[in-house]
């Protein structure tokens, strides 16, 4: 089994090093794990014992210089270094992202070898420790950088995967705004956390509560209908797909992306005041420039788009035809 695990970390290095000698002492059924600190300031300090051959450092110079910026975009940047590709060339079973500020508990290697049933699991506290597999990044897609704090990314994430994931994702922690979905125990404790003060959480909070309209503080993961559906769950790099097979992209995952955009525009279009009277190809082509600019290849694109463009036309077409009661000749 191949395991590539990511810890993020800013300023804080006596408890990186808590975190990496618990990791180190834990793990009972392997060690080929491969380990790589993703270093948000320059003065990292590793201690001797907790250097291995399995241990890289990778500075991150693209953070804002304060303590609350961009942790969405750490993930993202942990999971483009993992898999590199769609194709996951590298065969990697497993990717572990954490949060510094954990301490791993003995044997949660086993647990993680025993839940193969899964493609996604959260740990406490939020994203403070989280596992996944190739499958939750081609069927989820990557973190939403529009949350520029340490705040609300996780939420988001959470939600898209119980969507795109089902019973094949467990959420296991009463977070701020998420109650748990699927739950099957924990692996880490939450062993130093550090807050966020209000004024910057304010942004991501705001644009989480706009996005799924959000009543009241907490929101029961498995009552999918209090979420406003969106039609751009899936957020990419386009460049994620450089060198897969454009057959492959173009007659399996775009059709299955297809079907699933379509259907819930089909089961949803009320929630977005989609027009069936008035200014229809605007808003047609609006609709579809949202949830296919993604597509890296032309050819897939423009096919994607007609055939969408098309299969949308039809639809509002017997729309029209059911309220005015024409008969379809």
């Amino acid at each position: 089994m191949k395991i590539k695990i990511y810890i993020v970390t800013y300023k804080k290095n006596e408890v990186l090093n808590k975190n990496l000698e618990s990791l180190y002492s834990g793990a009972k059924y392997f060690n080929d794990f491969d380990v790589t600190v993703i270093a948000n300031h320059p003065d990292i300090i590793i201690h001797e014992e907790n250097m291995r051959d399995n241990l890289k450092v990778i500075l991150n110079t693209t953070r804002m210089p304060n303590s609350w910026g961009y942790l969405s975009r750490d993930w993202n940047f942990c999971i483009l270094d993992a898999f590199k590709t769609w194709k996951n060339e590298d065969n990697i079973d497993w990717i572990i992202l954490a949060q510094n500020d954990v301490v791993w508990l003995d044997g949660w290697d086993d647990f993680v070898r025993n839940n193969k049933d899964y493609d996604f699991i959260s740990q406490p506290s939020g994203d403070q420790a989280m596992i996944l597999n190739i499958n939750t990044i081609r069927k989820v897609g990557f973190f939403d950088e529009r949350f520029t704090s340490i705040h609300c990314q996780e939420f988001d994430y959470f939600i898209r995967a119980i969507k795109n994931l089902g019973i094949r994702c467990s959420i296991n922690d009463d977070h701020w705004n998420v109650k748990p979905f699927n739950s099957i125990g924990n692996v880490i404790i939450n062993s130093n956390h550090s807050g966020d003060n209000i004024n910057n959480q304010l942004p991501s909070i705001n644009l989480c509560h706009n996005k799924y309209k959000i009543q009241g503080d907490k929101l029961d993961l498995s009552l999918l209908s209090k979420v406003k559906p969106l039609f751009k769950e899936i957020n990419w790099y386009p460049f994620f797909w450089y060198g897969y097979d454009n057959e492959h992209i173009k007659n399996t995952f775009l059709d299955e992306y297809y079907n699933s955009e379509y259907n819930k525009l089909n089961d949803y279009s009320d929630n977005y005041s989609i027009s069936i009277l008035h200014d229809i190809n605007y808003k047609i082509d609006k609709i579809i420039e949202s949830i296919s600019w993604w597509i890296p290849i032309r050819k897939c694109r423009d096919n994607f788009r007609n055939k969408f463009k098309m299969q949308e036309e039809k639809r509002r077409e017997e729309k029209r035809r059911e309220e005015k009661r024409i008969p379809n000749i």
